[in-house]
């Protein structure tokens, strides 16, 4: 099963410690497979925003939509 980051679900379920930190890259993560992590926690080891390079850790379950199938494009 794939996990892929959902800005909806973000918006709806992280605190605002989340929203606050993760602020515009948030349109940038929609969308991007998540990996496991440590413990219950999934990851998204690499991501470029504005020129930089980032990864963010962690990525709560609930900030995801699951999906079956990995995306083929």
């Amino acid at each position: 099963m794939a996990f892929y980051f959902s800005k909806d679900k973000f918006r709806k379920n992280a605190n605002r410690m989340y929203t606050v930190a993760i602020g515009d890259h948030v349109e940038v993560l929609d969308g991007m497979k998540c990996t496991k992590a440590e413990g219950e926690f999934l990851q998204i080891e690499r991501y470029e925003f504005r020129g930089q390079t980032f990864y963010l850790y962690p990525v709560l379950k609930e900030w995801c939509i699951q999906s079956r199938q990995e995306k083929l494009f």
